[in-house]
């Protein structure tokens, strides 16, 4: 394997939607807490190191 990646996504419960978080963000949606702490969860153990990467 050369590449892995993953799309942090978040449950909008009150719009019933799954929200890609990164492009939310770039459209000015404030979910960065939500992205970090995405982030932290999913690189945990090793896995950035390995070459997990956050997509788009």
């Amino acid at each position: 394997m050369r590449k892995a990646e993953y799309v942090p996504q978040w449950s909008d419960t009150g719009a019933a939607r799954v929200v890609n978080v990164p492009e939310a963000v770039a459209h000015g949606r404030d979910l960065s807490a939500v992205r970090e702490r995405l982030r932290a969860v999913v690189l945990r153990r090793k896995a950035a190191g390995s070459g997990l990467r956050t997509g788009r």
